[in-house]
């Protein structure tokens, strides 16, 4: 298993630098930033629990949410829902908040999750899409970024700091292009891992 700072002394050990260590862990976090909203069979969020309280219309999006792709509302132990989901410009301009109703559509506005009525009860919701992981402080501090995704992040920060510290033209070009490689490696991967099988069907 990689850290935080397994990486941090991988990177100085290939740029053959051990006075940047700020520099270095800068370069970590902006990599991850860079990548964070991109969808990785890794970062895939299935089912995560939150709620929708009494008389609220919105709710405050989840710290480790990035991406909505689905809401699915419990209306009772056999009965799930799926919300419908909106423009968040229409559904500013439709929501009733003044009748309690059960939600039946939902936009992202801001860092909330905004429904198209007020709550008539207390509801589970399950958020399915993008997770966003904390980021890292600790040296012993661990994410899918320091794992599945390690050489992509690797490279990604020499390159960053070949270009904006070292100055290095030659091996920014090489860092990238390994960076392309690793993020065209993963994004086949997560095809692999998130496509359906078709079962034949004789005519």
């Amino acid at each position: 298993m990689t850290t935080y700072a397994t990486m941090q002394t991988r990177i100085a050990d290939e740029i053959a630098r051990s006075d940047l260590t700020s520099q270095i862990q800068y370069a970590i976090l902006d990599a991850i930033k860079a990548y964070e909203a991109e969808e990785f069979w890794f970062n895939r969020l299935y089912r995560s629990t939150a709620s929708i309280s009494v008389s609220t219309y919105a709710t405050t999006l989840p710290s480790n949410v990035l991406h909505l792709s689905n809401i699915t509302l419990v209306r009772s132990a056999a009965i799930e829902l799926n919300l419908v989901a909106r423009d968040a410009k229409y559904l500013l301009e439709t929501q009733d908040i003044t009748h309690a109703a059960r939600p039946t559509e939902y936009a992202l506005f801001g860092g909330n999750i905004i429904y198209d009525c007020m709550s008539d009860a207390d509801y589970t919701i399950y958020l399915s899409g993008t997770e966003k992981f904390t980021a890292p402080s600790s040296g012993t501090d661990t994410s899918a970024w320091f794992v599945e995704a390690e050489e992509l992040i690797r490279n990604r920060a020499k390159a960053n700091l070949y270009l904006d510290v070292v100055m290095d033209a030659d091996n920014y070009a090489k860092c990238k292009q390994r960076e392309r490689e690793a993020f065209d490696y993963l994004k086949a991967k997560s095809n692999v891992r998130g496509s359906g099988k078709v079962r034949p069907t004789w005519f």
